[in-house]
């Protein structure tokens, strides 16, 4: 029987195994798709948000220039 203590011990063959290759995560095309379309809907909302800010002359920007 082994004691509880040596479960812990690890060979030096163990140690310099080479790491298993990792693979890089499958992103769905339609996820990439929808994170795009999501990107350029919100420069849009701001870049016309910062226009209506300037044309009422206002420093900061509200809710109602949305």
């Amino acid at each position: 029987m082994a004691s509880p203590q040596n479960d812990f011990i690890v060979s030096l063959e163990e140690t310099n195994k080479a790491p298993q290759s990792v693979q890089p995560l499958a992103v769905p095309r339609v996820v990439i798709i929808a994170a795009k379309s999501l990107e350029l809907f919100l420069q849009e909302l701001c870049d016309r948000t910062y226009l209506i800010t300037l044309e009422r002359g206002a420093k900061t920007v509200s809710s109602l220039h949305l």
